[in-house]
């Protein structure tokens, strides 16, 4: 696993093709998170607890979102785009769950896949002993 820093000022690496993109970037079939984030508030529902058959579906230009709660659906209802445009940079810790934009993160390497934890040491130690775990728990399977 090769643990590397963002350089500031650098933009971002590309996001990486999803061929299964199900996520909230999926307008664009890229994303760098593999768990689902309510559009409108912009959290993480794998962090709060919301597997996908009780999370609020939706679907805009063809795409599939889901959302915390219909209250956040019906808020997002009013501005699609401007919602979309709000969450297009975050990314979700997978240790912690914590939703952060994607510059203040650091990227963690495993069997050829990228993800991002938060800036926090522990997250990623704990990461480095479970990795499968925190994969899975990201995806919202059971691990």
């Amino acid at each position: 696993m090769i643990k590397k820093k963002h350089d500031w000022k650098k933009p971002p690496p590309p996001l990486k093709k999803m061929p299964h993109c199900s996520g909230s970037r999926c307008e664009s079939g890229f994303h760098s998170f593999r768990t689902n984030i309510c559009p409108t508030c912009g959290c993480s529902l794998v962090r709060l607890r919301l597997p996908k058959e009780s999370s609020v579906s939706y679907s805009h230009n063809d795409k599939e979102y889901r959302f915390c709660c219909n209250g956040c659906l019906d808020i997002f209802k009013t501005n699609p785009e401007k919602y979309l445009q709000e969450i297009s940079n975050l990314v979700v810790c997978l240790v912690c769950l914590k939703e952060k934009p994607l510059q203040w993160t650091n990227t963690l390497e495993h069997e050829g896949e990228t993800y991002h934890s938060c800036r926090c040491p522990h997250c990623e130690e704990q990461f480095k002993k479970k990795p499968e775990y925190f994969i899975k728990r990201l995806a919202g399977v059971e691990a």
